[in-house]
Parts: structure tokens; sequence; C-alpha cells
């Protein structure tokens, strides 16, 4: 789960999708964590292109730019299938954002210019000839904008006109369009009155994204805006084209595809589950994944493997310091209410509803305020929320070496597991313990499922019943199922344990 791509072949190691673009011959060039990959038109498979080098991809509607730290590069196809990268040109400083001319487009900014940069503390745009010569500023932005303060994030280019358009951020949240003398050009959609916090071309068509994609037009085609997204998403990057009708959109939970006119609905995406640090599986089959750095999302259990989530994940603004969080656990929540996070950076939990609106709801993501120290892991024991913290259970144990790891069967049935021990504890009283190396315990009916460098299953005799060749790092259970974080297929995995 949660990795689309089949077995047998290279997983895409990371959640999200950062940059994409079509190059000549239609197919999609995307990033996925430190790696470019190729998907060729109609297919669902993607392949690593250009070993050892990646970045930020741009696209023209024709050819594809990597812009790697301070240099842009050309990737060229080669016969073989793979390709080739050349430098274009160094930019010798960072930037807000980058941009290039629309592959045909000749007119206005376009005439003076084939990439852009925009530089949000001068509130100027940057231009390089497509030589790669630099030309010095074509655009201040000193003076504009209809709030006090404002500032400026993303920077595009329109085909056919040639004009700039430039991207407000927040209190004035708009996009702006600007004619080649410099002068704001207001009119037909412009200007744009949302928030956009990327700008890219595909389909011969300057496209805006946050969280969904709108295609930005003088004049629309079919007398309105093409606008397509699911909002599960917290950050849309860049569109790229299908070839049948469809776009993609590489976001923070992947490469998601819109089919034609099915706009409002993901039919699949392209991406991997990431290194979970958590899983929790309620009884509705809603699993919810907690990342190391805090974001979060959410499947169900009979989703395919290339499935879009079902969360957006969490907002800095929206839940305040859970964005910097390294959860390390995670619980459902009693009679269906949501998920327990067990934060350890900020020694509390949290409690996330993940089907509830994020940015009008208060109750999407709460602070319970539970005072820690350094929790590991905690578990429901019947109606008692039992917890691991500094090396300690919230409950009386025999056991004295520090327990980084609960589960239990029931309120007076536990397992635990320390660095280098599994142990049960029926009653308050010890009744084995082993010397098993785990990363996580997870119980499931009668017996005891066992992570580290295999999983194992046990009963409560400490019985061995059996073993598979998987290195997994997170474990949850909810009846017959169980579900794994495997970090070296960056997956999702899924056990019928019968």
């Amino acid at each position: 789960m949660a990795q689309s791509q089949p077995a047998g072949t290279p997983p895409l190691a990371a959640v999200a999708c950062t940059s994409a673009a079509n190059d000549a011959g239609g197919n999609v060039i995307f990033t996925n964590g430190n790696t470019l990959y190729s998907l060729k038109r109609g297919d669902r498979v993607a392949r690593k292109i250009c070993p050892g080098f990646s970045g930020a991809v741009l696209g023209d509607s024709r050819d594809v730019f990597v812009r790697r730290d301070a240099d842009l590069f050309k990737l060229t196809p080669i016969a073989d299938g793979s390709y080739a990268h050349t430098r274009v040109l160094t930019y010798r400083r960072g930037y807000t954002a980058y941009a290039v001319a629309p592959a045909g487009t000749t007119e206005g900014y376009a005439a003076k210019a084939k990439f852009f940069a925009l530089d949000a503390r001068e509130k100027k745009v940057y231009g390089w000839t497509a030589a790669g010569e630099p030309i010095g500023p074509l655009l201040d932005l000193t003076g504009v904008g209809t709030k006090d303060h404002v500032g400026f994030e993303v920077v595009g280019c329109l085909p056919g006109s040639g004009k700039l358009v430039v991207g407000a951020t927040y209190p004035d949240c708009r996009l702006l369009r600007f004619s080649a003398d410099g002068k704001q050009e207001n009119g037909g959609i412009w200007p744009f009155a949302e928030r956009m916090t990327s700008l890219s071309l595909a389909d011969g068509a300057l496209w805006g994204a946050f969280p969904y994609a709108v295609r930005l037009e003088d004049m629309p085609r079919a007398g309105k805006l093409l606008k397509f997204g699911d909002g599960f998403d917290r950050y849309a990057y860049s569109v790229a084209s299908d070839g049948c009708g469809g776009y993609y959109l590489a976001t923070s939970q992947g490469l998601k595809h819109y089919a034609e006119n099915a706009w409002s609905g993901c039919d699949y995406r392209l991406g991997g589950a990431g290194t979970p640090a958590a899983l929790a599986l309620a009884t509705n089959g809603t699993i919810v994944a907690a990342m190391p750095d805090g974001h979060m999302y959410a499947l169900l259990l009979d989703d395919d493997a290339d499935a879009p989530f079902r969360s957006t994940g969490n907002e800095h603004w929206l839940v305040g310091q859970a964005w910097n969080s390294g959860i390390v656990a995670a619980l459902p929540g009693k009679n269906g209410a949501g998920f327990l996070l067990l934060d350890p950076k900020h020694k509390t939990i949290w409690r996330f509803e993940p089907w509830r609106n994020p940015y009008h709801d208060p109750q999407y993501m709460v602070n319970l305020r539970q005072p820690l120290t350094n929790p590991t892991d905690f578990a429901w024991a019947g109606d008692r929320l039992v917890i691991a913290d500094a090396g300690k259970l919230s409950i009386p144990v025999p056991i004295s070496a520090p327990i980084l790891k609960v589960d239990a069967f029931n309120r007076n049935e536990l397992v635990v597991a320390g660095k280098d021990f599994v142990a049960f504890i029926a009653d308050g009283k010890t009744v084995w313990k082993q010397p098993i190396a785990a990363t996580d315990i997870a119980v499931i009916g009668d017996w005891i499922a066992v992570a580290g460098e295999q999983l194992q299953l046990l009963d409560k005799s400490g019985r061995l019943l059996t073993s598979a060749p998987y290195a997994l790092q997170a474990l949850a259970a909810e009846g017959k199922y169980l579900v794994g974080a495997d970090h070296a297929r960056a997956a999702i995995l899924k056990f019928l344990v019968k």
C-alpha cells in the first residue's frame, strides 16, 4: 500500500512529488525525493533517469529544464531512452521563484528573455537570454499591491502575449499581470483574486496551484477557467499533461492524476509511503501514517497501491506546534473520536480527526496537553491509556529495564518491549521475557506481532508461530489485519492473520 511502483521495480522513496513537466514527446519528467523520473505517455510505472543528478523541474511546454542549486540545466532525450543534461545558465545566487518563457511565444517579456527569476526582497524580476546571458531587472514591483507590506512569491509568463504574472502573498493574495512596459494590466480575470503558491506551464497554458490547479487564460476556453484538484494536498507545485486530455498535479501527497472531465477526483497517485514513524488502524479501516517531520496522511485498508491519500495532513498555522513534531506512536481514539498522536518533541498527545475541515474546524487537531517527559509509545489497555514515558509505564509493572514499546490485549494483559527484549505481562506478573530486538510490537487477536529484522508472530506462551522476511519499522493492528511500515520499500504492507 501507498507505493505506486509494482513489485520488482525501484520504489518511489518519498511521499511528495515537488515538480513535474512535459518533454517534447509528451513524457512527464518529475521529482520524487532526490531523484528524477520519467513517465511515458499512457504508462503508470516511472523509471529513474539521470542517476546522481536531480533538482527542481521547469518546463516550457516543449523542453524540460532542471534547476540545481544556482545552475539551470536542459534535459535532452537520447537514443537509449535516457536523458543528458547540459548547463544553460548560472543564476549566481538564490531567488524566490523561477520561470521560463513558453515555447513559441515571442511577444512581451518573452521577446526580451527566456528565463526569469523573482527576488521578493528586492521586489524585482530578473531575466536571462536563451543563451544564459544575464539581462538584469525586467520588472520593478516596488509600490505594487493594494495592501501594506505586500510580498511576492511566484512568477510566470503567459503563452502568446508573453506578459508576466506575479503572485502576491498574504494579505494581498492575488495574481497580477504586467505588460512589457512594466505596467500592471487589469481586465478579464486580472487581477486574479486568489493566492497561488506556484506557477507552471503545461499543454500550452500557464497554471496556478494552491492547493488545486487553475488554468490561467486571458480568454478562458469554453468561457470559464478550468480548475482541478481534490483538496487533499497541503501544497501543489506544478502541472503536467497526460497527453489524453487529463493532467498530473505534482503535490505534497505525490504525483496525482486527474482524468479529463473528472476534475474533482484523483483516480491514481504516483509516489511512495515515505518512512512512517508510526501507524494507527481504526475499526473502520482508516490508516493514519505519522511521518518523522510531523506530517501525517490517511488512507484506507482496502485502497489500491496507487490510490490517492484521504487526508491533507497538517498545516503549521492550523495546528501549531504539531507541524514540527516527530510523532512516535499513533492510536485510534475511543468511540471513533479520531486518532491520538504521541509527540515527544512537545511532550504531549494530540487528537487528530482527518475527516474534519482543516481550514475551519478547530477540532481537526487538538493538543490534549498531557504532561510527559520522554514518551516513546502508548496503547489502550481496555478503557485506560498506558504510556511508555522515560523508560517506565504509566502503570506499575514488574520489569525494571527501560520499556520503549507497549501494547495490550485488555486491561490486565500487556506486551512490552525494550532495546533487546519483549515480555508478556498478565495480572501484574511477568509470564515470559525473551531476548528479541524489536522495532515495534502489536497485539492481533490472541497473538503478538513483533517487528525487527524479520516479522515474527508469537502466542501468549511466547512460542514462535511463524516468521516472514520483512524488516518493518512500525506496526498497527485491528481485527485480523496487521499493517507495517517497510522503510526500504517505502511502502505500507498489509497482512491478514488467520
